[in-house]
């Protein structure tokens, strides 16, 4: 977010760019760590004070009203000199409200929501809703457990991905690998390929694991039309995964050794 905040921002009228977080949560975690939320305010404060300043606007929903509650109030304390708009209900109500307060400035959507995600209309009216040369980037968390775990019998939750998918074209491609992973994989990949193709996005994708023997809980996945921001995202993923590799090569030559 800083990396796209500084750069696009940096041909933006009054340096304005507005970040839209689509499941926010509640700002702040149980051990007290920022949420992100709060993160995207530490943002806006660090690129306010820039000797080039840019002015992020933040854009929140969140659908569960007790939650909704509790970021309210943390914002009323620790974000009152940020620009921050917080709507409460579904995400997919509020999209049409985010082009409209974005205006022709650059736009990051963050979409982690818990369980099913936003629908592939929704996706593509982020990315298509304004001019194609209006700067536009969406990262998202495309759940596994939501594919991998899907029962055929299971009517409801077959119609929930359609919805994500954008049809029931998933299903062919889940059923024909034997292996449940390899499903989700090859259903993920075609989502990411269906999504460039429609809004002339490039992309990355990347599984998100508790353990390195584990199935991915969930895809990172990251639509840009800029290379800058693809070359960028690709290098914020190495970087977040020095840590990891690092663990990996740990455990491995310590059981070789």
């Amino acid at each position: 977010l800083p990396v796209f905040v500084s750069k696009t921002g940096s041909t933006s009228p009054d340096g304005r760019v507005v970040y839209f977080d689509g499941y926010a949560g509640e700002g702040r975690y149980k051990d007290n760590s920022e949420g992100s939320p709060l993160i995207a305010v530490q943002v806006a404060r660090q690129q306010a004070a820039q000797s080039s300043p840019r002015r992020l606007g933040i854009f929140l929903t969140e659908k569960q009203r007790a939650v909704f509650h509790r970021l309210s109030a943390i914002l009323r304390e620790e974000a009152s000199d940020v620009t921050v708009v917080l709507k409460h209900g579904d995400v997919a109500k509020h999209v049409n409200d985010v082009i409209d307060f974005a205006r022709s400035y650059p736009l990051f959507a963050f979409l982690d929501p818990y369980g099913t995600g936003l629908s592939y209309e929704a996706v593509l009216t982020l990315l298509n809703g304004r001019p194609r040369s209006t700067k536009t980037e969406v990262l998202m968390n495309f759940s596994a457990h939501l594919v991998r775990r899907v029962d055929r019998a299971n009517e409801k939750k077959l119609r929930n991905i359609d919805r994500v998918c954008g049809g029931s074209w998933w299903r062919t491609v889940f059923f024909r690998h034997h292996s449940p992973s390899r499903g989700t994989d090859a259903v993920v990949a075609d989502y990411r390929l269906r999504v460039c193709r429609d809004t002339g996005c490039g992309s990355w994708v990347v599984p998100v694991r508790n353990h390195e023997s584990h199935e991915p809980v969930y895809y990172l996945v990251f639509f840009s039309r800029h290379r800058d921001g693809l070359w960028a995202f690709g290098e914020a993923l190495s970087l977040a995964m020095t840590e990891w590799r690092r663990a990996c090569w740990k455990r491995a030559t310590t059981t070789t050794d």
